[in-house]
């Protein structure tokens, strides 16, 4: 059978029957692979960016792609590419995404067209990871602790996250799209809503109190920090952060009605005076917060509450200038404020400082401070809440964020070190096969075995990372928790001079994740064997505690020191010379995710017993 000669690439428009417009030179400038292809499904032409793009040298057009025949839908099949204007396709090839699009040419004999390739990988990836991010950061300001609104310019509210509900009672549909303005409850707060809102087109921060009406029509106080939005420099909305502190502006104007209460009593009786005075004491011994009165610059009273925080008595206050309260470089900015508020200027009644307690501990504090009348002069009424729990609570926010990152950077870094692994354990399988072979001395042996061993261990290190990094859920199946510990054990390399010593009880099976588990045991080993590198002894105890297996390793090696109890668990903690310190900080993600809980026991010197837990079935659904 005769071939059909495929005809040469062409080297200028004129070539193809096409009248030459402008310089041939000019389509490897594109940025875009191009193609032109006959009736014959022969590419006649191909610019610079197609010569780098297909791995196939092939002139003829599906086999580029590496198809054995003309696409299905090809408008080349229907025998003239006059019958359509415009095709487009989407192609995925050598893992990259393209977009090929067709447009017929105006050819001499009109059998050809012009194919034009778009590479979209980079868009489409950066599509996904914004999509995915997307989805992270939905999550965090939908369960954020406080409440999340965000307004548009105009100052409508254009989302709001699930805490709003709770604080309102409204459901965000009844709000959502409607100016700030309605949702205050008054004149007076509108008026100062609207200052706050005109200082945030300003590019201020704010943080106000206002008055709202929850869908039970009741007035409830809202504490507001907002700030503006920008993009590209210009100021397009706002975002504000929404606490209910109702409880708190009821205690503080209780507490001002009783001073006013106090002082209107002590004109009329001097004994009901001293009665009363003794119940607000009370009250504000009592506060869960810590409470200081301040007057004439001395602090006239501090609650047991702020004995409690500093670790003061109560002598180190009073009589003494209230900056005694906060740390040294805080000083000068609550003088400033409380000089002020005296003489009835407009000063923020709510910020954060720091206090000093007797051991030296630094105290983040909230003061709220109003001024008041006592005994007929003014005073500064300052409410003193301790922050360090919601610090933690922020810092542990921000470390989680950094975990989650470093997770994402240890995945890609794992995967792209499996494949040069795999080929070097490859080629130290043949060697040490054709070491065999030709039986070459056994130091060259040697060498080799090295290198398997060193393979191996980077192999776990890419597995503790991938299982720390890694989100999927775990697969439960019925595991025989004794079999899987004698299965890891007959797997690792255990030195002569450890001695392992079982003491396996009478287990049920129990529902878990095979492969968790046995990273769990094998980790466990590994490291009580580590931790004796002059040899010692290896106790594994099984035992059936209620509804729950306890799984216990016991060594006689180093030890772990008190200093370092609290970060064992840690991720990228170690203090060997070898070793990421992932190994501890896999187990505890694995066991936790088995609703299960890892704990140790240890002195420096005489060993360690690591504990796991594991339940016998998991909550939620039967063994499978």
């Amino acid at each position: 059978m005769e071939k059909t000669e495929v005809p040469r690439i062409v080297k200028s428009w004129t070539e193809i029957g096409v009248e030459e417009t402008f310089p041939y030179s000019l389509l490897n400038l594109l940025d875009e692979a191009l193609l032109i292809i006959d009736g014959n499904y022969h590419v006649r032409f191909r610019n610079q960016v197609a010569e780098k793009l297909f791995s196939k040298k092939s002139n003829i057009c599906y086999r580029l792609y590496g198809r054995s025949k003309p696409c299905p839908n090809c408008p080349l099949r229907k025998g003239s590419v006059r019958e359509f204007e415009e095709f487009k396709r989407n192609v995925k090839l050598n893992g990259k995404y393209l977009v090929v699009t067709l447009n017929p040419l105006n050819a001499s004999d009109g059998t050809r067209v012009v194919e034009i390739i778009n590479d979209v990988t980079e868009k489409k990836l950066l599509k996904e990871k914004l999509k995915r991010a997307e989805e992270k950061y939905w999550n965090l300001f939908e369960n954020a602790g406080d409440g999340i609104v965000i307004f548009d310019k105009s100052g409508r509210i254009i989302a709001a996250n699930r805490k709003c509900e709770e604080i309102t009672g409204f459901k965000r549909e009844d709000y959502i799209g409607k100016s700030f303005k309605k949702l205050v409850s008054t004149k007076r707060f509108a008026k100062k809503a609207l200052k706050a809102y005109n200082d945030l087109l300003k590019g201020k921060s704010v943080r106000i109190e206002l008055e709202i009406k929850n869908a039970r029509k009741k007035e409830i106080i809202v504490e507001l920090s907002s700030v503006p939005l920008r993009e590209k420099g210009k100021i397009v909305g706002m975002l504000g952060i929404v606490r209910d502190v109702t409880e708190r502006k009821l205690l503080e104007r209780k507490l001002e009605r009783y001073s006013q209460h106090l002082e209107k009593m002590l004109k009329m009786r001097v004994k009901d005076f001293r009665e009363m005075e003794r119940r607000y004491s009370v009250l504000l011994e009592h506060a869960g917060d810590g409470v200081a009165l301040i007057q004439n610059g001395l602090l006239i009273f501090v609650n047991e509450k702020i004995l409690k925080l500093t670790g003061y008595p109560k002598e180190h206050f009073l009589g003494q200038p209230f900056t005694k309260l906060v740390a040294p470089e805080y000083v000068k900015l609550v003088e400033d404020r409380y000089n002020k508020r005296m003489k009835g200027e407009d000063v923020p009644q709510i910020y954060e400082v720091e206090a000093l307690s007797s051991d030296g501990e630094r105290i983040p504090l909230e003061l709220n401070a109003t001024r008041i009348n006592y005994h007929g002069k003014p005073a500064d009424l300052v409410i003193m809440r301790d922050l360090r729990e919601r610090k933690r609570m922020e810092q542990k926010l921000l470390e989680s964020e950094r975990l989650a990152t470093i997770g994402r950077l240890a995945t890609m870094v794992a995967h792209d070190l499996r494949n040069p692994l795999a080929g070097i354990q490859n080629a130290s399988y043949y060697l040490k096969m054709q070491l065999k072979k030709h039986k070459v001395d056994c130091e060259m042996q040697e060498m080799v075995e090295i290198i398997n061993r060193e393979v191996e261990y980077a192999n776990n290190t890419i597995n503790d990372l991938l299982d720390f990094a890694s989100v999927k859920k775990p697969e439960f199946k019925e595991v025989d928790v004794n079999k899987m510990i004698e299965e890891v054990l007959l797997l690792l390399e255990i030195s002569e001079n450890v001695e392992v010593i079982k003491k396996f009880g009478c287990l049920p099976k129990i529902t878990a994740d095979p492969h968790h588990l046995r990273r769990i045991f094998h980790n466990l080993v590994e490291n009580a064997v580590q931790a004796m590198p002059n040899g010692g002894k290896l106790t594994i105890q099984t035992k059936k505690t209620g509804d729950f297996v306890e799984i216990r390793f016991t060594d006689t090696g180093m030890g772990i020191s008190k200093e370092n109890m609290d970060k064992i668990f840690t991720p990228f903690f170690t203090t060997r010379a070898k070793g990421i310190g992932m190994g501890l900080a896999v187990c505890k993600k694995l066991v936790e995710e088995h609703n299960g809980t890892i704990d140790v026991k240890s002195k420096e010197g005489t060993g360690s017993t690591f504990t796991v837990k594991l339940p016998i079935r998991q909550k939620g659904g039967e063994k499978r």
